[in-house]
């Protein structure tokens, strides 16, 4: 008898927690989602400051650390609009980080980069550039 009060409750808790853990992972996939779209939406307006040689935009992308003035720097010294700059889809994505990869071409030459992004005040910005190898 007490077989069959038990199993009935048990099949009970037993969809119940199944069915919170689908619920908590669709709301995660969803805003993933949502912070993919936004750090794509910084992408193409980091491409289009490129384009137009917008030093002082671009300079907006960058957190302001000490290897990042650096890259601004050498970045100014030059006309980096006949750049083309492509980037793969964030790889790994929490709430405040993300990582990318970054091809700068120019004319037949290729460069590859990691980009480290963070999230600071709601905006997407690059906090770290390694080269990959």
């Amino acid at each position: 008898m007490k077989i069959k009060l038990i199993l009935p409750i048990f099949f009970v808790l037993l969809g119940c927690t199944s069915l919170r853990g689908i619920e908590s992972n669709d709301s995660n996939a969803s805003y993933i989602n949502i912070e993919k779209e936004e750090i794509n939406n910084t992408v193409l307006e980091l491409k289009e400051a490129v384009l137009t040689n917008e030093q002082q935009k671009i300079k907006s992308f960058f957190t302001p650390t000490f290897k990042n003035n650096l890259i601004i720097k050498e970045m100014e010294k030059y006309d980096i609009s006949n750049l083309t700059l492509l980037f793969s889809e964030p790889v790994k994505v929490t709430q405040k980080t993300a990582v990318m990869t970054m091809i700068i071409n120019y004319a037949n030459d290729s460069q590859y980069f990691e980009l480290k992004l963070k999230k600071e005040d709601g905006l997407w910005k690059i906090a770290d550039v390694d080269i990959k190898s």
